[in-house]
């Protein structure tokens, strides 16, 4: 109710402000030219008040593009209105008050009507991280320093960390971003996507190093969600960075397969797969690896087949295993592989055979299970 007060308030002032130009014409105490410049000023200073107000709506969103442009015209029509008529000397005349009262009533329909359809005095104001995700136009470092105080007095504000966590990317400012990243997984829990998150800005406050915590966060986001594509697009990187290509081929495959096409990385994920194809150079002697025939014949293949060559390398790889046994080494790869393809039960026997063929030497056993730690944990993880 107060605030319908203060509209009638102004819009009396406002009828006041416009008619008392008609009112001093009326009166006879100043000649045609006094009353020419007043009636001048008065309608200048009227419209530059009412597009000042006008102005102040659309920055606040009250009104649109449109409506700013409808009530501008009328102003401008109305001001051209009373300059025209300002040129030449004023005369008494009975139409003129009603010309101008109804101007003004137009005005104020039009602002009434404007308002009560976009406008709602009661609306609370909008939280700060709605307004940062909505982008409007505010003051960035002054929000990022209200919502981190109010971080600092409530700490398990989920939306407050998801909100300030990418700002913190974009500005590089990479170990708050950890920070931000964390209690997003410590409030909402451990997810692909939450691991992946947290993964990445580690890897960039590492500057760009996987290794250690970042790779560990993948791995356990493609063990939650074994066909996350961008988890498995950062191991993929880094197994063939390590020289791991059959694990980096497996991996490029299952994230190529996830495309639709249009995807900024694609280029990137294609020439991965190319690299780690490249370089699957064995000795022909070494049965532990394809053959260089292989590789030639697999660059020649199309998508799925290069996928079923790939299937059958690691049953070979797992028959020859089984039958002659193999090193620590050996166990760990395709213990990897048969997870990142999803064959649980079949890594579940691997690792149970791996440790058939090794329990004899305590220190290459103790090898095995340090190499394939990541991957027992996975398992262990699928088995809950």
């Amino acid at each position: 109710m107060f605030f319908w007060i203060i509209v009638v308030i102004v819009c009396v002032l406002a009828a006041f402000a416009l008619l008392a130009p008609l009112r001093l014409a009326g009166s006879g105490k100043n000649d045609g030219l006094a009353q020419d410049d007043e009636e001048l000023a008065t309608a200048r200073e009227f419209y530059n008040q009412q597009l000042t107000e006008l102005q102040r709506d659309m920055d606040s969103a009250k009104l649109g593009a449109e409506e700013f442009e409808a009530a501008k015209l009328e102003l401008d029509h109305e001001f051209l209105r009373q300059s025209a008529a300002a040129d030449r000397k004023v005369k008494r005349s009975i139409g003129m008050p009603v010309i101008v009262s109804a101007s003004v009533l137009g005005i104020f329909a039009i602002a009434f009507l404007t308002y009560t359809s976009i406008g709602n005095p009661s609306m609370a104001n909008s939280p700060l991280e709605e307004r940062i995700q909505r982008g409007e136009n505010i003051d960035i470092v002054e929000a990022i320093e209200k919502i981190e105080l109010h971080l600092a007095e409530v700490p398990d504000d989920l939306q407050g960390w998801k909100v300030i966590a990418p700002i913190y990317m974009r500005q590089q400012a990479y170990d708050k971003a950890v920070r931000s990243f964390r209690n997003i997984v410590r409030i909402e829990g451990e997810s692909a996507d939450n691991l992946t998150d947290l993964a990445e800005a580690t890897m960039l406050l590492q500057q760009g190093d996987a290794s250690g915590e970042p790779t560990e966060l993948l791995k356990k986001a493609v063990s939650i969600e074994p066909n996350h594509l961008r988890s498995q697009f950062y191991l993929a990187g880094e197994a063939t960075n390590a020289g791991d290509n059959q694990t980096a081929i497996t991996l490029w495959t299952n994230v190529l397969r996830g495309a639709t096409g249009d995807e900024p990385w694609l280029e990137t994920a294609q020439a991965g797969l190319k690299m780690a194809q490249d370089g699957l150079q064995s000795p022909l002697n070494d049965q532990s690896g394809p053959t260089q025939e292989d590789v030639s014949a697999a660059l020649q293949l199309s998508q799925s087949e290069r996928t079923e060559m790939i299937s059958n390398m690691v049953a070979g790889l797992e028959e020859r295993l089984f039958s002659s046994g193999g090193s620590p080494q050996e166990w760990q790869r395709l213990l990897r592989a048969l997870l990142v393809q999803g064959e649980v039960d079949s890594a579940k026997k691997a690792l149970a055979g791996a440790r058939n063929d090794l329990k004899d030497d305590s220190d290459i056993m103790a090898e095995f299970e340090q190499l394939a730690a990541a991957e027992i944990e996975q398992l262990e993880k699928l088995e809950q």
